[in-house]
């Protein structure tokens, strides 16, 4: 179990960091060793899980963005096709 000027040092830590500067923390009153005090660290391939197992996949190779302007007038072209994939 953490001491509580422990914590009182890593809070006074957080908020020097002008970002974190008030932002909320929680802390377990009650230990009964099943509270937050356990950080597991987990290595993975992939952060997410796409299912592309297919090694010439490479993000390197995308299109090419376009701004809101340029988005509409492609938009407007009337033999232009347009899949939107971003969700399911």
């Amino acid at each position: 179990m953490f001491h509580h000027q422990t914590m009182k040092c890593f809070k006074n830590f957080l908020y020097s960091v002008d970002e974190l500067n008030n932002i909320r923390l929680i802390f377990a009153i009650d230990d009964d060793g099943k509270s937050f005090w356990v950080l597991a660290i987990k290595v993975r391939d992939k952060i997410v899980s796409d299912g592309i197992t297919d090694q010439g996949f490479s993000m390197e190779n995308k299109g090419v963005y376009v701004n809101a302007d340029k988005m509409n007038e492609l938009l407007n072209e009337k033999e232009r096709i347009v899949i939107d994939m971003r969700n399911h």
